[in-house]
């Protein structure tokens, strides 16, 4: 039997939290589907007849190819796909894709749903690994993920200011400074310069992340959330 998982929703790569500060909405959606995609095979496999989680990123893909919000529409879709996961097991990566799939869509209703999405489906790798293979598969994956993310931002380099340190460079009208902490990890991951040309809107995503994963995180036996 598998130990229990170390594996925490909150703990969130500072990479990829860089880049998120650059995405918009759209961007993001599609970034949702593809890491929530890449997990449904343990929902299908475990629950081939669950279709609750497919519809909820059927959804999501006519917002991004439309623009046209429905918030009922998104709401009632992703309560669909996290009530599909409670129909599952605890510690369950069935569990988690459905979870996954129920954070992308609500992407388009706030944007950092789009981080949910991704670490739901850390954790469906992580409860579908052995313990001694988990972190070495995570790796793999958070790599995986931060490349698409980039790749969907056209391959633009981050910038963290000349120097890697500091007060922290200001990206977009209304966005967080960047922690020196995160400064430091991405200097250390050997990324580039945040692109300060990119304004996202005013949503503080680094300020915001503890707070906004806080909500998901310990309200369940997967932490999950339930709420828009």
């Amino acid at each position: 039997m598998k130990s229990p998982s170390r594996f925490v929703l909150t703990d969130i790569d500072v990479v990829t939290r860089a880049l998120v500060m650059q995405a918009d909405s759209v961007c993001l959606g599609l970034w949702a589907k593809a890491c929530a995609e890449r997990v449904l095979p343990f929902l299908e496999r475990q629950c081939p007849d669950e279709r609750r989680p497919h519809r909820a990123l059927d959804i999501l893909q006519v917002w991004i190819d439309t623009g046209r919000f429905q918030m009922a529409a998104i709401r009632k879709a992703s309560l669909d796909a996290h009530a599909a996961a409670r129909t599952m097991g605890a510690d369950s990566p069935a569990r988690s894709a459905a979870r996954a799939a129920g954070q992308a869509v609500a992407t388009a209703h706030v944007r950092t749903h789009a981080l949910g999405a991704a670490q739901y489906a850390l954790q469906a790798l992580d409860r579908a690994t052995a313990p001694a293979d988990a972190p070495a598969r995570l790796a793999q994956e958070r790599d995986w993920q931060r490349a698409k993310l980039q790749d969907l931002l056209g391959g633009a380099e981050l910038r963290v200011g000349a120097s890697g340190r500091g007060t922290g460079a200001r990206v977009g009208v209304g966005q967080a400074a960047i922690p020196p902490s995160l400064h430091q990890a991405l200097v250390e991951h050997g990324v580039g310069h945040l692109d300060e040309s990119r304004d996202v809107g005013s949503h503080h995503i680094v300020a915001g992340l503890p707070i906004f994963l806080g909500r998901f995180e310990g309200t369940g036996v997967d932490g999950g959330h339930d709420q828009l």
